[in-house]
């Protein structure tokens, strides 16, 4: 059996749940003996309530709609316990068969809570101990295979009906009498289902009457809550139902991550000294390749002007006396276009031209540039005088397209673009 004062695992008293105090001063001495051991701790722990603690209802699947806030799933079962709304502490496990709402009184809980909290302690889960050991039976056997189980402790029998695993229906029965009752109501008919029997000492068979089968299984609800509990701390598992709601929220919600918290920020830290350690080296860089530059054009600046003091806007100096001497020498800094000259071409072009007598034709333009005839217009008297006069240019060494030509009322148009003067064209006959 796992030592309450070294598990994971609290189980309250009713003097625990009755101790009251304020936490201030001498008052923490109000506080029991035994709770007093409980909450001096500074681990995470599960506190694991009695099942003669808590109160259980079921909602049919329909009022999953109307119950879904937490207000409005307090005040539909304040009505049935005598506690007002503003002092409990709910959980609900939905299932496919319905909702199992379990509620607990916050009042008697706030004080143990607070007090390990106060003490470094953390509260992981606050759930009925039943619970905790289904969750560990869940772990060992496949639930879905069974309609309901009874489980068997000190306090007495903890009927819990299943719907495919999880729990829906969950009633205390202090004796087999009242067993038989709960059973039957719970359950439903007399010709139940499969039932599995849990660490129960004595036959039941005459007090659940004629069902389908029947599991029995050894297993303490003590020891399996505690293990479940371990696991929980752990976070290898979570509760099946967490009363840690309203009153009894957590202080410090983000306890269980502190430590990944903590990892994180240390890292964000390295990662910006980092970051400024590079800035740091890289203006060092700049900073010394900056100083060796103008030591340099301090250095040619002497040589350049021996015996003058250095200037301020040396380099503005050094780029005034190289444009001086530049111009001093006649050399500019930007070459003259190279003029060609278009006599070359008019030449060519004068040279080709028909004898007078020869063809008729009238030029009306006429371009030239360097290397080419860029427009050639005008009107010829026949298409035969055109063709005569675009081969004289040809045997001249110009490079005439090929002749096309649109009629006009005295002959043929004449147009040509981009004549080029070929250097080696035929000489004119």
């Amino acid at each position: 059996m796992a030592d309450p004062l070294t598990s994971e695992m609290i189980i309250p008293s009713r003097e625990d749940l009755n101790a009251r105090n304020t936490l201030d001063g001498d008052d923490a001495g109000q506080l029991t003996e035994r709770t007093n051991a409980l909450a001096d701790t500074d681990r995470s722990v599960v506190l694991a309530l009695n099942t003669s603690d808590c109160f259980s209802f079921f909602r049919e699947v329909a009022d999953r709609r109307r119950l879904k806030t937490r207000n409005a799933m307090v005040y539909d079962i304040e009505e049935f316990i005598p506690l007002d709304a503003d002092d409990l502490a709910v959980g609900v496990l939905d299932s496919s068969g319905g909702s199992l709402i379990i509620a607990a009184d916050s009042r008697s809980l706030v004080t143990l809570v607070r007090t390990i909290e106060s003490r470094g302690g953390y509260i992981a889960s606050v759930t009925p101990i039943v619970l905790l050991a289904i969750g560990a039976l869940a772990k060992a056997h496949a639930l879905k295979k069974w309609d309901a189980l009874i489980w068997e402790s000190d306090e007495g029998f903890d009927l819990v009906r299943l719907c495919n695993g999880k729990p829906i229906g969950w009633h205390w029965c202090s004796d087999q009498v009242a067993l038989k009752e709960s059973f039957h109501f719970l359950v439903g008919s007399e010709d139940a289902g499969r039932v599995a029997l849990v660490h129960c000492g004595e036959d039941l068979g005459n007090v659940i009457g004629k069902v389908e089968h029947v599991d029995a299984i050894e297993m303490d609800r003590q020891q399996a809550a505690a293990d479940e509990c371990s696991r929980i701390v752990a976070g290898r598992s979570t509760p099946l139902v967490d009363l840690r709601d309203g009153p009894l929220r957590s202080a410090s919600p983000y306890r269980p991550i502190r430590n990944s918290l903590r990892m994180a920020i240390a890292a964000a830290l390295v990662f910006q000294v980092v970051v400024l350690a590079s800035a740091w080296v890289v203006r060092e860089r700049y900073a010394s390749q900056t100083e060796a530059s103008v030591l340099s054009q301090e250095l040619n600046f002497k040589t350049v002007f021996p015996g003058e003091p250095i200037p301020v806007g040396m380099v503005a100096r050094l780029e005034s006396e190289r444009r001086r001497l530049a111009g001093t020498r006649g050399v500019s800094e930007k070459t003259l276009p190279v003029v060609q000259s278009a006599l070359p071409v008019m030449h060519v072009f004068l040279s080709g031209m028909p004898e007078f007598d020869s063809a008729k034709f009238n030029i009306e333009r006429l371009e030239f540039s360097a290397g080419s005839i860029q427009n050639l217009s005008g009107e010829a008297k026949s298409y035969r005088d055109l063709e005569y006069l675009a081969d004289r240019l040809r045997h001249a060494g110009l490079t005439v397209p090929p002749v096309s030509t649109t009629a006009t009322n005295n002959g043929v148009s004449i147009r040509f673009d981009e004549i080029l003067h070929s250097e080696n064209g035929a000489k004119s006959p």
